[in-house]
């Protein structure tokens, strides 16, 4: 690998002149340094004409009457030599620093053309084929050896300065722009650092690196000139430090100087802000529905944190106002159909144990004072904080700790709430007992708290790791023997408690219910198996919650993007502190592309005021605060009957990321076959109400139909399930009439997309994944909540009866004859070109279910093509003669009373809103919620009843069929028509403009690991 302490090993030969003057400089001065105090007082007379003659060389490129700027250092550093002893002269003239420049002004090109006339630029391609020595003075970019790197130098005049890059510069002055484009790793060393530089080894994979300066000059000067004084102290774009010593503040009245620097990775940048859950409901029902409680959570907010993937530029200017550097980062997203649901798996979500306690507490008994004192002090992690914050010096436990996790040495008020916190939520989350090991628990704290900073693997000083565990295991002992006197206590309170008291903490298990009655056998034992039960079932209700909420954000995300232009994320932020070590440590993880750092340095240092955020894209603001809601729905039987909670009760997250706790778990309305299982939930009501409380409320409008292969779906299945979407290849299509329009649920381009992925995943991984499903979703943004409010039943009507007319499963001449007999009455009368007139006709009154076989004879008799159709029904088999009005009659009805459902659909969506709007949430009116429940309860049952048609799955045997042909390789998974018709028909009604269905595929295993296509 090529070390790049500075641009130098990419810049051309003939160019690096200035730069090695600038280290020659530096040598003669620390020589000078080293030996004054130990010559004559004649040869320091002599010595004390060095910094003039120093002063001179630093200003040749500036001195006009100097046409051959090589000439003159030559000269000006020979008589520098001369004033040094004849032993360090000679030393002087025969060191490597000396010798390279002298080499390298002998090579200096001397162009004397105005700068702003180079228009074509300097281009060179660069091979790194050897590894360089080089003193580590801060940290290093890497070049990989055997990379083929492109350097180049351009010109930009001012108007190209301001179109491209935002930049304002006088009318007489132009931009050189330094470009370098390589492969690049990062490395880092102790030796000669000033700090020590922890670099994971996530970062030490090669990636794409582009590094810019922008050096702002007048457009006359030589062009020579122009790059001495570029090149004499470049910019280092990685460094802070650099960058804020070079960078020149506009409108300074400098017009030669450093205006800026950019460097762009193809990395990541993972996103951190708060996550409102405001004030959750929680229903606790039988099996039927009916409600045995009800309570609310208090609220609370969570914080979380997202990667984004793909392109990520820092351009790097001072703020024109306060002179501090000002960051401008871009993110351009790499995938935008995968990233959305893969945010949804990578997100970390912290602060919901909160909200987890309170679920626990309804779970086992509210208000009980054993369970609410068990919560209480089920969270260890902020005790062992104050103790480590009062007890134990800073660079016994901090120090180390930010050397090994951040890289850096010094330890402020920024850095200790940034280590403190994390700290905390590692304690709070992984077993503790006051029977463990000290020394082993703080060996695992401190690997978990490295892991989390992407050090787990770091090479650093073995010192720095033990005098941390050492400072943690000193109060990790304390912190057990609290735990000890916890003990006592809660023999106290249990023999103070009636028998009553203890049942919902026996809950927890055989174990548990032992240790309450055998409790005084030995305390200790007892008491951390109790609390130790505690833990682990709130843990599942937080790890529940988690994949809630991730799977909340995911969508609200995927919903956000949907709607955006552009893909491009923008953040810009003011160093405030740049002198600061953490500051500088944050721009470093910045520049090198580790996003974990930068995820949970950023806040820290936000609330700290050390950096500013000045402005931000709507995208990341919203992400930054997201508001979502997470309601438990707990149905079974009442909950005080379950023996053992951690066993018995099943935690569900949906598709939709909503939670449900459930004692027995039913699936209806599916078809199975050898290896499939197609489910399709129709469950609108309860998903409304929710969106009426909450109008943000994102996750699914209680839709949802799942396609689920326990051996994996073969790629032909998934293609053809998708290509099923789409109505264009139907042979029916084409007896559309010609003004109904079908729209598109998934372009083409997407679905090849999806199914490409879908087959790299398999190829390359045959044997990770076990299980794949198909999953489509009515999405539940604000929009579609009320678009869907705002539904025309007449509309609905109409083109459900064009769908059912035309679309659906042909049943040979009877359904041609429906099709004659509708477009025979647009004949008639124009008018029965609408359906809701042609049926409210032919159904004789609103609420009749029946058709009348006189009308419509009656009616068409006269007609000739009815005639026509008369005819040719007379021609039929004998059997299928006799029965052609009663199968044609029973279809129209049918087609009808399924048409008329959909009509009514708007009116029961703003009942449930209406129901829900006259409803005041308290937690004191258990009678108004079980009326609004019934309310609701009553509209569902109607809801699903005259919808149930539309969502249909197909059968067993189809399904067995389906299983044996896929066998041979005839794929034949597919949407069942009738519920693609209900499909399109929504998506239709709201227009193409609003994407109602989120359709993906998740490949799952045994072990939970996830990867989600969105197509």
């Amino acid at each position: 690998m090529k070390l790049l302490p500075s641009l130098e090993r990419a810049v051309p030969k003939e160019h690096l002149a200035p730069a090695a003057l600038h280290d020659l400089i530096t040598s003669l001065q620390n020589i000078k340094i080293a030996i004054e105090s130990s010559v004559s007082n004649e040869q320091k007379a002599k010595l004390d004409n060095l910094d003039n003659i120093i002063n001179k060389l630093t200003q040749l490129g500036d001195d006009p009457s100097i046409d051959d700027i090589p000439t003159a250092a030559k000269t000006v550093i020979q008589n520098a030599v001369a004033l040094f002893p004849d032993d360090k002269k000679q030393e002087i003239l025969e060191s490597q620093v000396y010798k390279k420049t002298f080499k390298l002004l002998d090579q200096w090109e001397q162009i004397s053309a105005p700068i702003s006339s180079q228009t074509d630029g300097f281009n060179r391609n660069i091979e790194f084929d050897k590894d360089y020595d080089t003193k580590f003075n801060d940290f290093q970019i890497g070049l990989r050896v055997g990379a083929i790197g492109i350097y180049n130098i351009n010109v930009l005049t001012k108007k190209q300065a301001q179109t491209l890059l935002k930049l304002e510069v006088a009318d007489n002055e132009c931009l050189v722009n330094q470009t370098l484009s390589a492969a690049y790793e990062v490395n880092a060393s102790v030796a000669g650092a000033l700090n020590f530089i922890n670099i994971s080894a996530s970062l030490a994979k090669a990636g794409e690196l582009k590094l810019d300066t922008y050096f702002q000059v007048e457009n006359n000067t030589p062009t020579y000139r122009a790059l001495w004084a570029m090149f004499k102290a470049p910019v280092v774009p990685w460094s802070l430090k650099s960058v804020n010593a070079l960078l020149t503040v506009p409108n300074s009245g400098t017009s030669l100087g450093y205006r800026a620097c950019a460097l762009k990775t193809g990395t990541s940048f993972t996103i951190q802000g708060e996550m409102g859950v405001g004030k959750s409901l929680v229903t606790q029902t039988d099996l039927k529905g009916n409600v045995i409680d009800i309570d609310f959570s208090a609220e609370i907010s969570a914080s979380h944190q997202h990667t984004i993937t793909g392109d990520v530029s820092v351009f790097v200017t001072k703020h024109a106002s306060c002179g501090k550097p000002l960051l401008k980062i871009m993110i351009e997203e790499a995938d935008e159909r995968t990233n959305a649901l893969n945010l949804a798996l990578q997100a970390q979500i912290k602060g919901l144990d909160k909200l987890a306690g309170q679920y626990v507490e309804m779970l086992l008994s509210k208000g009980n004072k054993i369970v609410q004192w068990l919560e209480k002090n089920s969270s260890p992690g902020a005790t062992l904080l104050e103790s480590l914050d009062s007890n134990v010096n800073k660079d016994k436990w901090y120090k180390p700790i930010a050397s090994l996790a951040l890289g850096q040495e010094s330890v402020d008020d920024a850095v200790e709430s940034l280590i403190g916190n994390e700290l905390q939520n590692v304690i709070d989350r992984i077993p503790l007992s006051s029977e463990d090991d000290a020394e082993e628990l703080a060996d695992k704290v401190v690997t978990k708290l490295l892991d989390i900073f992407g050090a787990s693997d770091s090479t650093a000083i073995e010192s720095y790791r033990e005098a941390a565990e050492q400072a943690l295991q000193d109060e990790l002992a304390k912190l057990q023997q609290h735990i000890r006197q916890q003990a006592d206590r809660f023999k106290e309170l249990i023999e103070s408690e009636a028998k009553d008291v203890l049942k919902p903490v026996k809950a927890l298990g055989n174990e548990v219910k032992q240790a309450v009655t055998q409790f005084d056998d030995d305390i200790e034992k007892n008491f951390n198996k109790i609390i130790s039960k505690y833990r682990e079932f709130k843990e599942k209700i937080t790890a529940a919650l988690e994949k809630s909420a991730n799977i909340k954000l995911g969508l609200a995300y995927d919903d956000l993007r949907k709607r955006s232009t552009s893909l491009s994320h923008s953040l810009e932020l003011l160093l405030d502190a740049p002198d600061s070590p953490d500051v500088q440590t944050f721009y470093r993880s910045l520049a090198i592309g580790d996003d974990k750092k930068v995820a949970r340095m950023l806040p820290t240092l936000l609330n700290t005021g050390k950096v500013k955020i000045l402005a931000e894209s709507t995208s990341i603001e919203t992400m930054r605060n997201n508001t979502t809601t997470l309601g438990l729905s707990i149905i079974g039987k009442n909950i005080t009957s379950v023996k053992d909670v951690i066993k018995q009760l099943n935690v569900k997250v949906d598709t939709s990321g909503n939670l449900y706790v459930k004692q027995e778990y039913k699936v209806t309305a599916t078809a199975s076959g050898l290896g499939e299982t197609r489910e399709a939930v129709l469950n609108l009501t309860y998903s409304i109400a929710q969106a009426s409380q909450n109008p943000d409320f994102v996750g699914s409008l209680g839709f949802n139909y799942t396609n689920r292969d326990s051996k994996l779906h073969t790629v032909n299945e998934i293609s053809e399930f998708l290509y099923s979407l789409d109505f264009n290849d139907n042979p029916h299509f084409n007896n559309l009439p010609n003004d109904v329009s079908v729209p598109t649920l998934i372009p083409d381009y997407r679905k090849n997309i999806a199914v490409a992925q879908y087959n790299k995943i398999v190829t390359q991984a045959p044997t990770q994944f076990t299980t794949s499903e198909i999953c489509i979703s009515l999405r539940a943004s604000k929009q579609t909540y009320r678009k869907l409010l705002g539904l025309n039943g007449h509309n609905l009507f109409n083109n459900a009866m064009t769908y059912l007319i035309y679309l659906t499963k042909r049943d040979d001449f009877y359904q041609e004859a429906m099709e004659d007999i509708v477009e025979i009455y647009e004949e008639l009368d124009s008018k029965y070109a609408d359906y809701n007139e042609l049926f409210s006709l032919l159904l004789g009154s609103p609420n009749s279910t029946n058709i009348s076989l006189y009308t419509i004879k009656n009616d068409l008799r006269d007609l000739d093509s009815f005639k026509k159709l008369m005819k040719r029904k007379s021609k039929l088999p004998y059997k299928k003669e006799k029965y052609f009005w009663l199968r044609v009659n029973s279809k129209l009805e049918k087609y009808a009373e399924m048409a008329g459902a959909l009509r009514n659909l708007p009116t029961t969506l703003n009942a449930i809103e209406a129901a829900v709007d006259s409803f005041i949430v308290t937690s004191g009116q258990k009678a108004d919620l079980e009326k609004l429940n019934a309310t609701l309860k009553g509209l569902n049952k109607k809801f699903q009843r005259e919808l149930d048609d539309w969502v249909e799955v197909d059968s067993i045997v189809k399904n067995a069929i389906d299983d044996l042909y896929s066998k041979f390789g005839w794929a034949t998974s597919s949407v069942n028509l009738r519920l693609l018709s209900l499909l399109l028909l929504l998506q239709e009604s709201v227009g193409e403009d609003e994407e109602l269905f989120l359709i993906t595929i998740t490949l799952s295993n045994a072990s939970d690991e996830r990867r989600v296509i969105v197509v």
